[in-house]
């Protein structure tokens, strides 16, 4: 998986599970051995009981000489009120494709399998990865793996949708990394993920900060541009190969004494602190009730005869479980903008609890 920033990137599901003790390489293409595998014939979808009212499908043409969202309204309009139920609205996205609205996921789903249709009309459906996917980062994984037998081999408790590794350009060639990145199912990252007997940690996967190499600005590349050439250099109106500056370094994005590029412009890691904001404010499934967790391993653990009797009860509480499954919803509510931490979480809680009580 490549990154515009110069780089190349890259629970348990007892149906991964392998007979074979001791792994054997020794057929696979050594070209093909670390390209990304992806599950086969897999529809992305919204997962089942999705919080929200406002589930998006995008819609364009199968071809790519037709511009779908240039299409009429009243057409737009005409072959989906006919044809498809549960629309809340239809908006134009832009040139190449329109957003056809859900109020649940269950009818959005049944467009993304609606073949018939969709064939009949010459479109394709699909939804944005973000609202049914995660990627996590695994990391020491021998490059003798390839990502088909860590696809095959990897146990988690979510559903692995690709596996991915990340690679570096050298003056030899394409070099593997003992990183991979895997694709789940579902809007939140498991803990760890299991390899035979081996307990392998889950790491947020960060995206890299996206940067055009013809202006120098954030949020687009090089390819959809439409502004002038800016040397990354010392930014005046030509390429960075044709400078006669590169003693003076210049940047055009902070004003600062280093090339656009750099990873110490105080703009770039603002940009780069962005993204990570953005994942680090998602939690785990462990994580969202961590001190309640440890009390019940514990005592689940003990022999202590109070504590097993103090798990029970708060077990077969009503008003408990409906108040974690209350907060959990709350927590996954898309138009819900409050900080995921420990404060909150407890905060949220609480209040459900004297609630409901």
């Amino acid at each position: 998986m490549s990154s515009e920033s110069g780089g190349t990137e890259p629970g348990r599901n007892k149906k991964r599970k392998s007979d074979t003790p001791v792994a054997d390489f020794s057929d696979e293409d050594e070209e093909t051995k670390h390209a990304p595998y992806l599950k086969k014939n897999h529809i992305r979808s919204y997962p089942e009981n999705s919080p929200g009212n406002v589930f998006p499908v995008f819609i364009q043409s199968t071809k790519e000489t037709i511009k779908f969202g240039n299409k009429d309204p009243i057409y737009i309009n005409n072959i989906f009120s006919r044809y498809i139920k549960g629309i809340k609205e239809i908006k134009r996205i832009n040139a190449l494709r329109y957003a056809v609205i859900f109020d649940n996921a269950k009818n959005a789903n049944s467009l993304l399998k609606n073949s018939t249709f969709l064939l009949s009309h010459d479109i394709k459906a699909f939804i944005p990865a973000a609202t049914s996917e995660c990627v996590g980062v695994l990391k020491y994984i021998p490059t003798d793996l390839s990502c088909k037998h860590l696809f095959d081999k990897l146990i988690s408790s979510q559903e692995i949708l690709a596996v991915r590794r990340f690679t570096k350009r050298s003056s030899e060639g394409i070099i593997p990394l003992q990183t991979v990145s895997v694709t789940f199912s579902g809007n939140v990252l498991p803990e760890h993920v299991n390899y035979g007997l081996c307990i392998v940690p889950v790491e947020a996967y960060i995206k890299p900060v996206v940067q055009c190499y013809k202006c120098m600005a954030f949020g687009h590349t090089t390819k959809f541009c439409k502004r002038n050439i800016v040397c990354s250099i010392c930014s005046q109106p030509h390429s960075f190969k044709e400078c006669t500056n590169v003693n003076k370094p210049h940047c055009v994005n902070c004003k600062g004494e280093h090339i656009a590029v750099s990873r110490t412009c105080p703009v770039k890691q603002q940009k780069i602190n962005e993204n990570k904001s953005k994942i680090m404010n998602k939690t785990t499934l462990g994580s969202f009730f961590p001190t309640l967790n440890k009390s019940f391993a514990k005592a689940a653990e003990s022999k202590d005869l109070n504590n097993k009797n103090m798990l029970i009860d708060v077990i077969n509480n009503e008003l408990i479980i409906k108040a974690i499954v209350d907060t959990l919803l709350s927590l996954c509510n898309k138009e819900n903008s409050l900080p995921i931490n420990s404060s909150t979480i407890k905060e949220m809680f609480l209040k459900k609890v004297c609630k409901d009580g």
